[in-house]
């Protein structure tokens, strides 16, 4: 039993862990004479192999910044003239730019119809893109130009950034955006 004890703090120390980890040894004993189990237990170990603490705090740190910006995004709500509507967010570079802008103040953006298909609107300032050529539905919500969101209520087909989509059907979509001019919030 000790010799397989050792074997495995040998194995931990030579492979290493990938992160801290506590060993904590128990050792049992057998008598011949009477075959009775004596159970000790030694003190806790701490094994660190060399890893260093400050990597390690930083990439805790990095993990739970991400985790949180996870979650905010999770918290992202879309208005359309202070209607509430139900979205399937994407995760990219461009939702995380308006996620951040949003967590202090809510995003206006003040849309018109273009087309008799889309409401778009200015942002006000340039978010990273990664527009590519799409043919979006009723209810995509996208990234056109670096600076403008776009709603869908009909279809088109152009390079955008895909932000989400809209969870309602085409035609409440249309009764909700078939109009001049519509007012978007994004906000937490």
């Amino acid at each position: 039993m000790k010799k397989s004890i050792l074997t495995m703090v040998l194995f931990l120390l030579l492979f290493g862990c990938s992160q801290k980890a506590t060993l904590q040894v128990h050792t049992e004993t057998i008598t011949e004479s009477n075959i009775d189990i004596i159970d000790t237990t030694t003190e806790t170990e701490s094994i660190n192999n060399g890893i260093d603490e400050s990597v390690t705090s930083t990439s805790i740190e990095a993990k739970v910044l991400e985790i949180e910006s996870e979650v905010n995004m999770q918290k992202l709500r879309l208005f359309v003239d202070d209607v509430e509507v139900d979205v399937n967010w994407e995760d990219n570079a461009s939702l995380k730019q308006i996620n951040e802008l949003a967590i202090n103040n809510p995003i206006t953006i003040k849309a018109h119809q273009y087309g008799g298909f889309e409401q778009v609107g200015e942002i006000g300032q340039n978010i990273v893109n990664n527009d590519v050529q799409m043919t979006t539905e009723a209810g995509d919500i996208v990234l056109y130009a670096g600076s403008n969101i776009v709603v869908f209520y009909g279809s088109n087909s152009w390079s955008y950034t895909k932000l989400g989509k809209i969870n309602k059907t085409k035609e409440e979509l249309k009764n909700m955006l078939d109009k001049s001019k519509v007012i978007f919030k994004i906000s937490h």
